[in-house]
């Protein structure tokens, strides 16, 4: 049942992601138990798994890393508690996932969220400024960096 499919997810993400430092292992467990989690700790995360960053750097380096790459939304802070539509903006930036005619032309979150949604990566009962739990955000982040490779 949903228990299963869970636990298969959290097996595929690690697989997904086996670029398991010890630091960042610290936050993915940090993150999974939260229910909520800081942009900061979505960029450290994010920024690891893709090998951006290694495991001495700091979440803080991360969120600056990324936002000076263009792959966070232009209002983000470290601290604040990510958002559903501030996250699907990550993904959609960091992947490369292909949107619409909204999403080229604006390049903003509430498109990035539309997308994602559209697509079923995003639950349809969801809202675009709901905080994002850190176990979801971890689904969300595995399921896009697969759907990426798999929109070419």
């Amino acid at each position: 049942g949903s228990f299963m499919k869970k636990l298969l997810f959290i097996f595929l993400f690690l697989g997904v992601f086996s670029v398991a430092f010890a630091q960042n292992a610290e936050v993915m467990s940090e993150m999974l138990s939260s229910p909520v989690c800081t942009s900061k700790n979505i960029a450290y995360y994010v920024a690891c798994a893709t090998q951006r960053i290694d495991d001495t750097q700091s979440p803080d380096e991360a969120f600056e890393l990324l936002k000076n790459s263009n792959l966070l939304p232009k209002d983000a802070q470290p601290d604040t508690l990510i958002t559903y539509k501030n996250l699907a903006y990550i993904c959609m930036s960091l992947w490369n996932i292909r949107g619409g005619i909204c999403w080229n032309l604006f390049k903003t979150p509430r498109y990035a969220f539309n997308e994602l949604k559209a697509k079923n990566l995003i639950d349809a009962f969801t809202f675009p400024n709901e905080k994002v739990s850190g176990r979801d955000a971890l689904f969300i982040l595995g399921e896009c960096s697969t759907y990426g490779d798999r929109d070419r």
